[in-house]
């Protein structure tokens, strides 16, 4: 088991907010596209 901290943690977390907050945007143009 690596030893993580608090930091590491809080990167992780940013950087799956940032790439769930890139798939939404992708599906809301595409939404868009087709006319929803």
């Amino acid at each position: 088991m690596e030893n993580i901290t608090r930091e590491d943690l809080m990167k992780i977390v940013s950087s799956d907010i940032e790439a769930a907050g890139k798939d939404y945007d992708e599906e809301k143009e595409k939404e868009a596209k087709d006319g929803k």
